[in-house]
């Protein structure tokens, strides 16, 4: 997402992604964001906050298995995946109400 998108309607467009996953994986989803959102929370303790939550969570949900440690490397400077995933895991009450 272009980082001249104001916050409010990245979220809504990230908003409107979610809606269109089928039940089980906004399920899943769910369970998984709002888990990192809490170690988030406690990011004092842990030094996990959701920047680095979302590059290990982007890489290693999606990175190809035979990919080199350049290409990762490339991929974390480059990918705005990063972005919208760190932004599920901050506004993860925001995305997944009624927890």
């Amino acid at each position: 997402m272009d980082d001249k998108v104001a916050i409010g309607d990245r979220r809504k467009l990230i908003q409107q992604l979610i809606q269109q996953l089928p039940k089980a994986n906004v399920q899943v989803a769910k369970h998984v964001f709002l888990t990192l959102h809490k170690i988030d929370a406690n990011k004092a303790i842990n030094l996990m906050n959701s920047q680095n939550l979302s590059i290990v969570l982007t890489l290693s949900m999606l990175r190809n298995p035979g990919a080199s440690a350049e290409a990762l490397m490339a991929a974390v400077s480059s990918s705005e995946l990063f972005s919208v995933v760190e932004t599920i895991i901050s506004d993860a009450e925001f995305f997944f109400p009624n927890s």
